[in-house]
């Protein structure tokens, strides 16, 4: 499809504007067709406060001819790179935190008023053309008409890598029942939910509770986080929660959002056992799965993550959603659960110059000396 090209002009805000800039936001937000909730107002509102001091991010707005705002986006400059090469990286989006503190903000790119993705798109590559920065780096783009111009617009002489990311979801509608979603399901993977399901019934029942207060949905959270850390300090890793922004940030999200019903918390218990608890976002009648926390048992025929997210699912159902959302990334449980996939995109724009050069040949000894030794 041929986009229509107009014209945009760029202006540049300090984060600290926000507030005046807010309502615009939302107002774009919410015009923009395809939709995303990791680019409503709320999100990014979060965001600025937790990592905006450390970030110091740009807000960029799009204007047409006659200064209606037609389009918006944060941008983030900052150093990357292997042995201090201080490559200048510029992050599209709601990004660019320090790996441990990430809280991913997928289904991003440019805000857009119908019409305008060409306009808003060559706006943005004419403001970064010139800039300081040897790569620009946008993830977990969206499938929509503002990605197909951002992919088509002019950054110079750059070499463009773009990465697919699949994301896997389960398609509510028709399902009148958990074995109307287990039908779906592979043979093995519904013989391990329903094997898992009666070993933990033979114990007690199952149930599922949602939270219903925001007092009780973060404290669902802090249970969530303590069943996430047990997990992965077991194997070794730090775990989300170790960030102390990464908590943070959600947990101002859940009290700015769960009485606009933004979040909410599934708690999946056996009898007084704890079995799990999940995290989601909802937006455009969608659940998107975000975080869990898993409690693991000996016993490796007892499947907590595929019995809670299969309760979950149906409780979603019940509650008139349309789909459950395991968001972008190649997990074994996200495949085997899942009743369709669709793709995000990660763009990476590399300027050709001495510093690239360098981090190329860095990451290509790198994987020599990993490489296992011929016998």
């Amino acid at each position: 499809m041929r986009l229509p090209i107009d014209r945009a002009a760029v202006r540049t805000h300090s984060w600290t504007e926000w507030p005046r800039l807010a309502g615009l936001w939302q107002s774009l937000a919410e015009a923009d067709t395809a939709g995303s909730y990791f680019l409503t107002a709320p999100w990014i509102e979060c965001w600025l406060e937790i990592f905006g001091p450390s970030l110091q991010p740009t807000i960029l707005t799009f204007h047409d001819p006659a200064g209606e705002a037609v389009g918006a986006t944060l941008l983030v400059a900052r150093p990357s790179g292997p042995m201090g090469l201080g490559i200048a990286t510029w992050h599209l989006g709601a990004a660019g935190e320090n790996v441990n503190d990430e809280v991913v903000s997928e289904y991003s790119g440019l805000l857009c008023r119908p019409g305008m993705e060409r306009a808003v798109a060559d706006a943005f590559a004419a403001h970064c053309k010139g800039g300081p920065w040897d790569q620009l780096a946008a993830r977990w783009l969206r499938t929509a008409d503002s990605t197909a111009a951002l992919l088509q617009a002019d950054l110079g002489n750059v070499v463009i890598e773009v990465k697919h990311e699949p994301d896997y979801f389960v398609d509510l509608r028709g399902i009148d029942s958990i074995d109307g979603y287990l039908q779906q399901l592979s043979r093995n993977t519904r013989d391990q939910i329903r094997r898992s399901t009666r070993l933990y019934q033979d114990r007690a029942p199952l149930s599922v509770s949602a939270a219903g207060t925001v007092e009780q949905a973060i404290g669902y959270l802090d249970q969530l986080a303590a069943l996430h850390q047990a997990t992965w300090t077991g194997r070794g890793e730090p775990g989300a929660f170790a960030s102390a922004k990464f908590t943070a940030f959600h947990r101002r999200l859940i009290e700015r959002t769960f009485d606009t019903s933004g979040v909410q918390l599934l708690r999946v218990t056996c009898g007084d056992q704890l079995v799990a608890v999940l995290y989601y976002f909802l937006y455009q009648g969608r659940a998107l799965f975000y975080q869990s926390g898993l409690a693991y048992e000996t016993d490796n025929r007892i499947k907590p993550g595929l019995v809670a997210h299969t309760l979950a699912a149906d409780y979603c159902r019940q509650q008139g959603l349309v789909e459950y959302d395991f968001l972008a990334g190649d997990s074994q449980y996200k495949r085997s659960l899942s009743s369709g996939q669709r793709e995000q995109f990660s763009v990476l724009a590399r300027r050709q110059n001495l510093k690239q050069a360098v981090r190329d040949w860095v990451r290509k000894l790198r994987r020599k000396l990993r490489a296992p030794k011929a016998a």
